[in-house]
């Protein structure tokens, strides 16, 4: 019944409305799929881009999210007015290229970084797997680029590589977006901004990883007395200051979009995704055990860089060797018959 829905693109539950994909299980320790959404997902025939964000809560992740699926602020991804976050887990949106009708574009939306109640090696495993199996990869932070969303980042990526069983450059694209900037710039352009303030270690591993880096900065989009009125909001009441910036980030993510794509398909995707659960979460050879003796970020006191992790068996944090090198067993576990 999907695949006839799928060809008229007309399933009410996707096209319509975000649909969780994986979500925390009953301990919140681990992500598990939704058999639903992930039976959709491998109906789905023709090449789909990824296109995700990550960051911490309550910090309108979910706002651009909804921008890039058709500029429309009062439905998709939840939009919260409270303390307590909206999104758990990863969430879906389907929408086609606006540019391109036969390339269909897969928004994500995640947890919290900083999620409340959970244990930090879930934080870190989420974001991680949201890493790779993305084509552009949103990486949002708020008014500054500081030591701490550096290391955060940092981290990340180091996980991601260990999950993936190496450190080759693929073809997705990073995007450092910082929300709500006022500080001027004193290096010219985003990009030069954002480099500046990365050690030479964390820009090398930015370039491994991604065959495109960038920057953006987005101005509040409302005052700050009208936040919490963003879902009632339509897209032309937004200040011109951030309509100005969202329309430049708007066509850089869908122009990359555009021509990198990897020929990938609705089975492939999720087959990817399946991988990478089971070589985080499988009891015997999931890497579970090593994120979790990661400390949380408060902890992190000093972070060993990429290249030399890659001259050691393990990583060192904060004086302590916490990530084991697992190359071997992890890439035979992985089995990469699919392209990744």
């Amino acid at each position: 019944r999907y695949q006839r829905r799928v060809r008229g693109w007309d399933w009410s539950g996707m096209e319509v409305r975000p649909v969780r994909i994986l979500k925390p299980d009953d301990t919140r320790t681990k992500l598990v799929a939704n058999p639903d959404a992930m039976a959709y997902l491998k109906t789905i025939e023709g090449s789909i881009a990824v296109v995700s964000i990550i960051g911490c809560q309550r910090g309108g992740k979910s706002t651009i999210m909804n921008l890039l699926h058709g500029r429309d602020l009062k439905s998709g991804f939840g939009i919260g007015h409270s303390m307590d976050a909206c999104t758990d887990g990863l969430w879906m949106w389907l929408r086609q290229h606006p540019r391109n009708p036969e390339i269909k574009v897969l928004l994500l939306d995640t947890e919290g970084l900083d999620a409340p109640h959970v244990e930090q090696s879930y934080n870190w495993a989420l974001s991680a797997m949201t890493l790779l199996i993305s084509d552009v990869f949103i990486y949002q932070t708020r008014g500054m680029i500081d030591k701490a969303a550096v290391e955060r980042l940092d981290l990340i990526m180091q996980i991601g590589s260990q999950v993936r069983g190496g450190n080759p450059q693929g073809k997705s694209s990073f995007l450092w977006l910082i929300r709500d900037q006022h500080l001027e710039m004193t290096k010219g352009l985003p990009k030069d901004e954002m480099l500046s303030k990365l050690d030479n270690t964390a820009a090398a591993s930015l370039q491994r990883l991604f065959e495109r880096v960038e920057c953006a900065f987005l101005p509040r989009p409302v005052p700050d007395s009208e936040l919490g009125l963003m879902d009632q909001k339509e897209y032309d009441e937004l200040s011109p200051d951030f309509k100005d910036e969202y329309v430049l980030l708007e066509r850089m993510v869908f122009e990359w979009v555009q021509y990198q794509l990897v020929a990938r398909t609705g089975p492939d995707l999720a087959a990817i995704m399946e991988h990478y659960m089971d070589a985080i979460w499988d009891s015997e050879h999931g890497l579970v055990k090593e994120i979790s003796a990661i400390p949380a970020q408060s902890d992190i006191c000093l972070l060993y860089t990429s290249d030399a992790a890659d001259e050691e068996d393990s990583v060192d944090l904060g004086g302590r060797r916490i990530i084991k090198k697992k190359k071997s067993s992890i890439q035979n576990y992985m089995n990469l018959e699919i392209q990744i």
